[in-house]
């Protein structure tokens, strides 16, 4: 469903949302190009129609389901696509993103649509930060890291599409472990998100927010989806140094008892590595606080909780007092 925010810019809501920008003389950007080039198709198709013209893809990370539509879409239209660095690369060279969730050329079960990009699609890479003039639209580029390595906002006139910098709080209750590459970044990026002036917010997945007359307010519902996403980190946070407690334990031993303490069970390659990569990236960021170190036992490396040291850094004690 294509919803109109401001004159000139929409969003399509759907298992992916993606942004549809106005420009001058005619001109279209599309603001990330969903999984596959369906969805954009049949948001585009009233404006070509209409003799507008396909002129830029800007994307806010370069995951699959936020990517796939863009080299479809390139063939048939010719737009410039645009990318955040070093994460425009896996647009033309699609493999990479599999591969950088299993470490090494992936096993057939990663490389997948959700996974991969179906086809290389010529890319350049997004100024990391400030304007970007575009189809003759100004856009504010915004780093969001953390949910992927350089993920940026994209601000035009009042509205912010966030990417993936943002879930909401429906997300995390059909995901119990969000995706993850560094989770002090993650954080960072909902309060860089919580202090934007925009009063509309386009997450990546789920409904618009209006900001309503008090951003940043108890009422405002980003503050309610940011403390949500913190809530959540807390919580990971929290049960990997409470499994712990028992000693240490391997990365697929741990990862099993994370998943039974969130009642989750895997069916598949793509949801056990994604969680395993999110286990990692937890992993990382209590061993950045001190809270857990490597322990090797003969041929065997294991984590361990650091006796006595609930977690170094004010993200670990956080976990420590907020469990839940």
């Amino acid at each position: 469903m294509l919803t109109e925010l401001k004159p000139g810019i929409f969003y399509w809501q759907g298992g992916v949302n993606f942004g549809v920008v106005l420009g001058e003389s005619g001109e279209i950007i599309l603001i990330d190009a969903g999984l596959d080039a369906g969805a954009p198709r049949k948001a585009l198709r009233p404006f070509l129609e209409q003799g507008y013209r396909l002129a830029a893809v800007v994307a806010t990370h370069c995951h699959a389901d936020h990517i796939g539509g863009a080299a479809e879409l390139h063939r048939r239209h010719g737009p410039a696509v645009y990318a955040p660095a070093p994460e425009h690369v896996i647009l033309e060279h699609p493999d990479l993103a599999p591969m950088a969730i299993y470490g090494a050329s992936p096993p057939p079960g990663l490389s997948v649509k959700f996974l991969r990009p179906p086809a290389p699609c010529p890319a350049m890479a997004l100024p990391r930060e400030g304007l970007f003039e575009v189809a003759g639209r100004s856009l504010e580029i915004v780093p969001l890291p953390g949910h992927s390595p350089a993920q940026v906002g994209i601000a035009v006139d009042g509205v912010l599409f966030a990417g993936d910098g943002v879930f909401l709080p429906e997300v995390l209750e059909r995901h119990p472990v969000l995706f993850l590459v560094r989770v002090d970044a993650f954080l960072a990026s909902l309060e860089r998100l919580l202090a934007r002036p925009e009063g509309l917010i386009v997450p990546g997945h789920g409904p618009h927010l209006d900001r309503g007359a008090d951003p940043g307010g108890d009422g405002d519902p980003l503050r309610v989806a940011v403390e949500a996403d913190r809530g959540h980190v807390r919580r990971i946070g929290s049960l990997i140094l409470d499994i712990l407690v028992d000693g240490p334990l391997s990365e697929d031993d741990l990862q099993d008892r994370l998943a039974a303490r969130l009642g989750k069970t895997y069916d598949s390659d793509v949801s056990y590595y994604l969680d395993h990569a999110a286990l990692r990236a937890h992993l990382s960021e209590l061993a950045r606080q001190g809270a857990v170190a490597p322990a090797y036992a003969g041929s065997r490396r294991r984590w361990q909780r650091v006796a006595g040291v609930p977690g170094a850094g004010a993200g670990a004690a956080a976990a420590a007092a907020h469990p839940g």
